[in-house]
């Protein structure tokens, strides 16, 4: 299964300006009803191999046998880049925006040991992860189930979603 995740709106009680791109994905439905998305900002390389379809994106790969292709189609999805600009606590590291690739998220400019967490929706602790002595902390996110999550940093809350 390949899951993408897309960084939303950082949680703030300050109206900000919110902005979008446009992001052309590549989307593959299978007769099992199985969806994969490939944004094509991430460079997807498609290929065939002994009757199999071949996806590979990021490091990871997708090989689905041609007769279980049910459709492709590329579509373009208007996408939320979170908001313009977020106030920043007084004494607050401005770095601690994280970062997203296919598998992980990453943020750097934490205190050394500081807790990162991963949360369901309703609060449960799904996955978390102490800053080492640098200050960063990556948090793997592509064994989580589709869904909306919670990545809490001491100083700040993001919505992520994994599709």
């Amino acid at each position: 299964m390949i899951a993408s995740v897309m960084f939303s709106l950082p949680m703030s009680t300050n109206a900000q300006e919110e902005r979008t791109v446009d992001v052309t994905y590549l989307v593959l439905t299978e007769n099992s009803g199985a969806v994969s998305r490939f944004a094509l900002s991430d460079s997807p390389e498609m290929s065939f191999s002994d009757g199999n379809l071949v996806v590979a994106c990021q490091g990871d790969e997708l090989t689905t046998s041609l007769a279980d292709v049910k459709d492709y189609t590329f579509v373009v999805e208007h996408v939320s880049t979170g908001i313009n600009s977020i106030p920043v606590a007084e004494g607050a590291v401005a770095s601690q925006q994280p970062t997203f690739s296919f598998r992980d998220a990453k943020i750097n400019g934490l205190k050394a040991g500081a807790r990162v967490g991963i949360y369901s929706i309703n609060g449960t602790l799904v996955s978390n992860i102490n800053a080492d002595a640098q200050g960063a902390a990556s948090i793997n996110l592509s064994n989580l189930p589709k869904g909306v999550y919670i990545l809490r940093t001491p100083n700040k809350s993001f919505k992520i979603i994994n599709r």
